[in-house]
């Protein structure tokens, strides 16, 4: 674990799907990025199900080892561009302002093709998916469309 787990940059980033995909590439790229060229670039977190992560990373201050295989084998280094984790069942109106925020500059997201709550044959928005009818019907969203399209 590296010395000083205490620096976080300002948050800039909202992730939707905080799955291990993103934790493993978006979140080292973006970590490499800042170390190139500086910026504040942190990124919140959004689990849009579970809290598993969440309470994963939570005691290690949102750090984690991410190892990847090079030419030379294993390398191993400490991730530390999390700043917090949601987890949106639980407050979807915290997750919504912190997208309003005004130092948040990117909403990103990584579903799987389930999250996009689709007809996988024409493409077009599933009208009919549980998530949508609720979204439409209810004041807080619960999918991951409906976080990116409520109304503010």
């Amino acid at each position: 674990m590296p010395a000083d787990l205490t620096y976080q940059p300002k948050t800039g980033i909202v992730h939707l799907g905080l799955g291990a995909f993103f934790r493993a590439f978006g979140c080292v790229f973006i970590q490499d990025a800042m170390a190139a060229r500086g910026g504040e670039w942190g990124i919140l977190g959004v689990s849009l199900r579970s809290p598993d992560t969440r309470d994963a990373l939570r005691g290690q201050n949102w750090a984690y080892s991410s190892v990847s295989l090079a030419p030379e084998g294993e390398q191993a280094r400490w991730i530390t561009v999390l700043n917090d984790v949601l987890v949106a069942p639980e407050d979807p109106d915290a997750v919504l302002a912190a997208m309003a925020k005004p130092d948040v500059r990117i909403v990103t997201l990584t579903v799987t093709e389930k999250g996009y709550c689709h007809n996988p044959a024409t493409g077009a928005l599933n009208i009919d998916h549980a998530d949508v009818q609720h979204d439409l019907t209810h004041d807080l969203p619960v999918s991951t469309l409906g976080f990116l399209v409520f109304p503010a």
